[in-house]
């Protein structure tokens, strides 16, 4: 089992390269995980549609059963980001790694 953590643009590449990340065998992912993995789905799915509020709901919701999850904290952060300063109007939905 994998969840799909984001969509990033990496030098060199023309399409942004979308991430995965590897949960293990689906029978050995318990409820709590797959409920904020659940969370985390709708998360980026509203992200991608430029809902930060939404989308930080439901990577907070996301931090409530797994606080630990880099992931959703990072996707959270953003969110706030974003608010503050939107991404251009012609935004694939991807993110441009500003550091190596």
């Amino acid at each position: 089992m994998a969840r799909e953590i984001d969509s990033i643009n990496v030098v060199g590449k023309k399409k942004p390269v979308t991430i995965y990340q590897l949960l293990g065998y689906a029978e050995d992912v318990d409820e709590r995980i797959n409920r904020s993995i659940e969370n985390y789905t709708n998360g980026l799915y509203a992200y991608r549609n430029q809902d930060w509020e939404k989308a930080g709901s439901f990577f907070k919701a996301a931090l409530e059963l797994t606080p630990d999850d880099g992931p959703s904290k990072t996707m959270l952060l953003r969110c706030d980001e974003y608010k503050t300063t939107p991404p251009p109007e012609d935004w694939d939905g991807s993110f441009t790694m500003k550091t190596k």
